[in-house]
């Protein structure tokens, strides 16, 4: 019990060594406005109309702090401390983690105005810890989309499948992704295989071009790249039909 005390401090500390400065509008710090939202009919939560016009007109100033909150990660020692502090004074430690969702509200409402924060948005997206659901924060943005292609040339097959999976947050942006997930299926991995044909089925007959490289891959000796594959040349055009496995 001696222990939670000196937990607590130091969870502080280095909460507040890790600040960047937050912009303020009317008052009221940019997390303040980003704490603002509400449940809609259908089931999302957004910012509210006057948080969202109070992102708006911070414009880019308020990049580099969503820029900061995206990045957020907890530590063990902040994520221990958090259970300790509840398990034993009952009181809810907010952990920064939870500042990711925060700031993707702020970038939905800035939009094409966030776009100059996008590249380092997609370094998390390629990074090790789980954070692809970023990419949809770009919302279809060529050139963004083009740069999260290069993941698909990284060296590092991690790197490859993060890329690969991110591909499934964009479908209208054809002329950018067909070409770089049709690529992709000639990659060695399998699961960058998998993954890159799955998201060409989703544009349908647009992605006709990609048919050669998939019918190659219904014999697959990955099972899950086969019904990858074959269901994708199904949406992209439903009169193919499997053609047989090659002979041994």
């Amino acid at each position: 019990m001696a222990m939670i005390p000196f937990l607590v401090a130091l969870g502080f500390i280095i909460h507040a060594w890790t600040q960047v400065e937050e912009p303020v509008y009317q008052g009221k710090r940019l997390s303040t406005w980003l704490d603002d939202s509400h449940w809609t009919n259908g089931g999302q939560t957004v910012l509210s109309s006057a948080a969202t016009q109070a992102v708006q007109a911070l414009g880019t100033n308020a990049l580099p702090y969503l820029v900061h909150m995206m990045q957020a990660r907890d530590s063990k020692l902040e994520i221990y401390t958090a259970i300790y502090v509840y398990r034993f004074l009952h009181i809810q430690t907010p952990l920064r983690s939870a500042d990711c969702q925060r700031a993707a509200f702020g970038f939905y409402a800035l939009g094409p105005t966030a776009k100059p924060a996008y590249p380092e948005l997609v370094k998390l997206v390629l990074a090790a810890d789980g954070k692809g659901w970023v990419a949809g924060v770009f919302r279809d943005d060529a050139d963004t989309i083009a740069l999260l292609a290069d993941g698909l040339h990284s060296p590092d097959v991690k790197v490859r499948r993060r890329a690969a999976m991110a591909f499934g947050y964009f479908q209208k942006t054809p002329t950018v992704c067909i070409p770089a997930l049709t690529q992709a299926l000639n990659d060695r991995d399998t699961q960058v295989q998998m993954w890159a044909a799955a998201w060409l089925g989703h544009y349908g007959p647009a992605a006709k071009s990609a048919t050669p490289a998939l019918a190659q891959l219904t014999n697959s000796a990955d099972s899950m790249v086969r019904i990858m594959a074959t269901q994708a040349l199904r949406d992209i055009n439903d009169t193919f039909t499997n053609p047989p496995a090659t002979q041994e």
